[in-house]
């Protein structure tokens, strides 16, 4: 069990850079992660690396 299980995490500017890496640790850690980004794109391509993780 994560620390973060059972929480959810917004985060903004997720498709790139340190948010992405935070995106990522949350995640890891147990949290449900909604992202947002104005490169949607990009966040589609990081939100499915995520997914695969």
């Amino acid at each position: 069990m994560g620390k973060c299980e059972g929480k959810v995490v917004l985060i903004t500017g997720a498709a790139g850079g340190i948010s992405f890496q935070t995106a990522r640790q949350f995640a890891k850690e147990g949290a449900k992660v909604v992202s947002a980004d104005l490169d949607q794109e990009l966040l589609d391509k990081n939100t499915q690396t995520l997914v695969q993780e």
